[in-house]
């Protein structure tokens, strides 16, 4: 068998009767095959990271509408209060965002 190309940590594969095929051909079938699983780990990986933003836009949305009751404030007046505590912290906003609603939580408690 003709052995696939591995990414560094990974285990080696075997692309079985590839050889059958003639050397150059059987080569040519394991790089497409290391190409397609490397676009496919590519994607996901984006689909990771797509996932991610979209639970810290909700925690950010949700520490938004907690300002906006709890404050008093319109949304932008929220998102800029949520912006400017996480720059003059240091932090980022969806860290802002789970500490705000964090104590909200902590303060709600009986």
């Amino acid at each position: 068998a003709v052995p696939a190309r591995t990414a560094p940590g990974a285990e080696r594969v075997e692309a079985p009767g590839a050889e059958a095929l003639g050397p150059r051909l059987g080569r040519s079938i394991v790089d497409l095959l290391h190409a397609q699983s490397q676009r496919l780990q590519a994607m996901s990986d984006e689909l990771d990271a797509a996932r991610a933003a979209l639970e810290e836009r909700k925690l950010i949305e949700r520490a938004k509408g907690l300002l906006m009751s709890c404050r008093g404030l319109s949304e932008d007046e929220a998102y800029r209060l949520l912006r400017q505590t996480a720059m003059s912290q240091g932090r980022r906003l969806a860290e802002v965002a789970g500490a705000t609603l964090a104590l909200a939580d902590v303060l709600a408690r009986p």
